[in-house]
């Protein structure tokens, strides 16, 4: 295939310009009628796959809001505390909840500058934890900052691989990023961990 060929007619496509009128022109250019149907044929091959792609994409997302996916609920933060645990060495746990309470509130506020800070100073106190991680990246995408979320997912999956939502708040960045097929493993991933999790109880 030729790549200024191809490239000339996806443009022209977008342009509204008809089939025949970007056949007539490529004739008229000096290219074979049967050359130029070949790369309209490949560029047709090429959508095909394309959407077929988005449409595995948006079968698994129907499947994971169907079976598994629960929306960000800042409020069950405190059931996610367990009884005993020291969760800060030596910062209290009612200092950690009232922190996070006040990022909460700001989240939900969407006063997200300030919810950003208080999720920071959370990781300062202790960075080991996936929750604050999580939580910094579901800010950093509620305001369009989707590269600097991916990274905050990153950090939580690689201190706790077995959190379903991680991998899949993390594909819908990659989505937003145009990064279809690392989006796709994101959510296959979600997917296995939730199967995973499902079988154990």
């Amino acid at each position: 295939m030729d790549q200024r060929i191809l490239e000339y007619v996806n443009q022209e496509l977008k342009k509204g310009i008809s089939k025949e009128e970007i056949v007539k022109a490529l004739v008229n250019a000096g290219h074979k009628v049967e050359v130029i149907e070949q790369h309209f044929s490949h560029l047709k091959k090429r959508d095909i796959l394309k959407y077929s792609f988005l449409a595995g994409i948006a079968i698994i997302l129907v499947i994971l809001v169907i079976y598994f996916y629960k929306p960000l609920n800042f409020a069950s933060y405190s059931a996610d505390l367990s009884e005993g645990e020291d969760l800060m060495g030596n910062v209290s746990d009612e200092i950690v909840k009232d922190m996070f309470n006040e990022a909460k509130e700001d989240f939900n506020k969407k006063n997200l500058s300030k919810a950003e800070d208080n999720f920071k100073d959370l990781i300062k106190i202790d960075s080991n934890k996936p929750k604050f991680h999580y939580y910094l990246a579901q800010v950093y995408c509620a305001k369009d900052k989707y590269p600097l979320a991916i990274e905050q997912y990153k950090k939580a999956i690689s201190l706790s691989n077995q959190h379903p939502s991680y991998y899949f708040y993390m594909a819908r960045c990659l989505e937003k990023q145009g990064l279809h097929q690392e989006a796709m493993e994101m959510l296959n991933k979600s997917l296995y961990v939730n199967l995973n999790i499902s079988k154990t109880k």
